[in-house]
């Protein structure tokens, strides 16, 4: 077999609107991207570093690419071929797991294309098909903005929601006031659900923490928070869980499968959340998947700010494997957050947050896009 080419560079596309959380603020995207090609075919891939969930920047994870190049390049023929590269380099995937993913999702796309035949079936796992509900996700705005996207959201027919939340309650409590308000008038507050994401705002100030949260038990119901304190302070989020009686979703604080040991046995409700940039590519996010099954821990497939519909896709495969201990997916913005995608179709949510996969050719047919049936199903626009 001939050797296979890496080509790597950033991308930053465009966004319709900023994102902001207490960790960062966002107005472009900013990922690694991946074209791996072997005569004449070719796989693309994503990752998105960011240093404030992983430690590396785009820089870095550029650099560390160029420097594995060559051993990808020379060494990697087969899905074994790769396993292989990912048990003996798992060290250095754990510094890199942003880059590593983007190197990785390539690898798949292009090892499937080559066998005219689906990332699943290459993978020995389920078919890929159905429908997947998204959370309405809220960045941390200002009142106005705020009620404005909510408006929106509850118009689209959105029932499952995740607000980014401020240190300040006083600040927040607006929010929480207008969605009980929006919710109650359409007569729908029975039937949503609110988890709140702190971005580990209250890091190493636990009484902050439980301060807010009974302070908004007092005007929502909310079922989760996510990265309250600082990553891995399992004692301090088991301590909130319990106080609270709420699921803490582990972000941060979960991004190996090492960490899982960190909470199995501590009192609480746990939820992980696996966003496949982070975790380190779709083969180390199913490892993880698997392990969580015979925990009991539920799953979140999560997504970074800012993602082009490949990680949508590569996601896809990994809710699909979480199966019942799915709670909620996040993710598949598509251009309704960004100006354009780097590739076609754009998947992307539509009323209620669902999404049918395979995707329709076009509005007026119901017939899947034979792109769809093999590699990844996405064809570069970039």
């Amino acid at each position: 077999m001939n050797t296979i080419r890496l080509r790597a560079r950033q991308i930053e596309i465009p966004m319709r609107s900023s994102f902001k959380h207490a960790s960062a603020e966002r107005t472009v995207s900013d990922s690694v991207w991946i074209e791996a090609e072997r005569n004449d075919v070719f796989g693309l891939g994503e990752g998105c570093p960011r240093p404030y969930v992983t430690g590396e920047t785009t820089a870095g994870a550029l650099e560390w690419i160029e420097s594995i190049c060559s051993s990808i390049e020379g060494g990697l023929n087969s899905l074994g071929d790769l396993k292989d590269w990912t048990l003996q380099y798992r060290e250095q995937i754990d510094k890199n797991p942003a880059a590593w993913c983007a190197v990785e999702t390539a690898l798949l796309d292009l090892l499937a294309r080559e066998r005219k035949t689906t990332v699943e079936q290459l993978l020995g796992v389920q078919a890929l098909e159905g429908k997947f509900r998204y959370s309405a996700v809220l960045s941390d705005e200002k009142p106005e903005k705020f009620e404005k996207l909510l408006s929106q959201y509850f118009e689209m027919g959105f029932r499952d929601f995740k607000f980014k939340v401020s240190a300040n309650f006083d600040g927040d409590k607006e929010k929480f006031e207008l969605f009980d308000g929006i919710a109650s008038s359409r007569g729908v507050k029975n039937e949503v659900r609110l988890r709140l994401d702190g971005n580990n705002v209250w890091a190493d100030k636990i009484e902050d923490a439980n301060a807010y949260l009974d302070k908004v038990k007092s005007k929502v119901k909310i079922f989760a928070v996510e990265e309250p304190l600082r990553p891995r302070d399992a004692q301090g989020l088991s301590a909130l869980s319990t106080k609270h009686d709420v699921s803490i979703v582990l972000d941060e604080s979960m991004c190996r499968l090492e960490d899982v040991k960190l909470y199995e046995r501590l009192p609480g409700s746990w939820i992980a959340n696996i966003r496949v940039s982070k975790m380190g590519g779709v083969l180390r996010s199913l490892e993880l998947v698997e392990r969580l099954k015979a925990t009991g821990i539920k799953i979140i497939v999560g997504a970074q700010v800012g993602e082009t519909s490949i990680l949508t896709r590569a996601a896809l495969t990994v809710a699909h494997a979480a199966g019942d201990i799915l709670v909620a997916q996040e993710g598949a913005f598509g251009t309704l957050l960004l100006e354009h995608d780097a590739v076609k179709p754009v998947l992307m949510f539509g009323p209620g947050g669902w999404l049918q996969y395979p995707i329709a050719a076009d509005s007026n047919s119901e017939k899947p896009l034979e792109s769809a049936q093999w590699g990844l199903g996405l064809e570069k626009t970039i």
